[in-house]
C-alpha cells in the first residue's frame, strides 16, 4: 500500500476500451527518486497498465483496468 504524508487532489477519466486514467497532484514532491517508487511500486499492482509522473507539475498519472 503506498502512503504519502501530503495533500492530493485527484482526477479520475474514464476512458475508451475499458480503462481510466487517474492524475494525482502530488504538492510538494518534486525529486525524480520520489516519482520513480511511487511509480514502480503502481506498476507491481494488478490491473495497473501505465503509469508517469511529471516531476514540473508534481502529477503522478495512473491508467488502470477499473
Amino acid at each position: 500500500m503506498l502512503k504519502f504524508g501530503l495533500p492530493l487532489m485527484m482526477l479520475t477519466l474514464l476512458g475508451c476500451g475499458g480503462t481510466a486514467t487517474t492524475v494525482l497532484s502530488m504538492q510538494g514532491i518534486d525529486c525524480g527518486s520520489c516519482g520513480t517508487q511511487a511509480t514502480d511500486a503502481l506498476d507491481k499492482q494488478d490491473g495497473v497498465a501505465k503509469t508517469a509522473f511529471d516531476r514540473v507539475s508534481a502529477e503522478l498519472t495512473i491508467q488502470y483496468d477499473p
